[in-house]
């Protein structure tokens, strides 16, 4: 990725991410009880911890390879 879509992605997490984490698409499969945050073409999947208010970003790419074991 670019320096400047790093830059946007991670001013819109801070943005959107801290103010509604659980509104996000809840995925399945192997990914259960993870959630995934779409930006243009790209996706985070990331992980929300209740008892620490903490969200646990795990993986950030693009839609086509984000999902795909590596």
């Amino acid at each position: 990725m670019d320096k400047q879509t790093v830059k946007q992605i991670i001013e819109k997490l801070e943005a959107d991410l801290c103010f509604n984490p659980g509104k996000h698409k809840m995925l399945t499969g192997r990914f259960t009880g993870l959630y995934s945050y779409r930006f243009s073409d790209y996706r985070t999947i990331y992980s929300i911890i209740d008892t620490e208010l903490t969200i646990l970003v795990l993986r950030i790419g693009h839609r086509k390879s984000v999902y795909k074991n590596k």
